[in-house]
């Protein structure tokens, strides 16, 4: 809280639960200079989440944020939701292998009507399926900052036309990927071969 330089805070795999976590988000509410957010591989939920979506409310500096493979459910997807609508300094939200299903993603995408600022969003592995693409395709042409977004590996050709139908009607996305999160992360780091093709 005293601190007033610091930029980067990386607690990745730390074993953080909901309270670590809501300590952390008040701590950070008005920093005046913290940018760049990971909390991937703890074991916070939706209190912890929660926390972290009144955080979105109120910082005005944050621009990346990190929380893959944790226990973030639809109803932390809904206080992300609540705190991205208000937000208007994120750039970067990462929510790959969490479990947040069709119902927080559609939470997400109608934030994302009303958000301006947030160009990149992942959302592999979370049980996405037919609702969920649908609702990212109703809500996509209203999107008027998102430039890439990555939804993973689909079975569900129905919903994936309907996600596709409404990037017709977009003019800002650039990048969409529909590929397996863990062959992603390789290729973005370079590597020549794939391990898994978890959905």
């Amino acid at each position: 809280k005293s601190n007033t330089s610091l930029q980067i805070l990386d607690l990745m795999g730390n074993g953080l639960d909901d309270e670590c976590i809501a300590t952390i988000a008040l701590a950070l509410s008005d920093h005046p200079a913290i940018q760049f957010l990971c909390l991937d591989f703890n074991e916070f939920g939706t209190e912890g989440t929660r926390a972290i979506g009144c955080f979105l409310q109120t910082n005005k500096h944050i621009e990346e944020l990190h929380l893959c493979c944790n226990g973030i459910d639809c109803a932390g997807a809904t206080a992300l939701a609540n705190g991205i609508r208000h937000n208007t300094s994120l750039h970067t939200l990462l929510l790959t292998f969490n479990d947040i299903g069709d119902d927080g993603v559609s939470q997400l995408a109608q934030a994302l009507t009303i958000n301006t600022t947030l160009k990149k969003l992942w959302i592999p592995s979370n049980r996405v399926r037919y609702n969920g693409l649908s609702a990212l395709g109703q809500a996509i042409p209203n999107m008027k900052g998102l430039r890439e977004l990555h939804v993973g590996d689909f079975y569900e050709t129905n919903g994936a036309s309907e996600l596709l139908d409404g990037i017709k009607n977009n003019t800002t996305l650039t990048s969409l990927y529909f590929q397996s999160a863990i062959s992603f992360i390789h290729t973005e780091e370079g590597d020549e071969e794939e391990t898994s093709h978890d959905r």
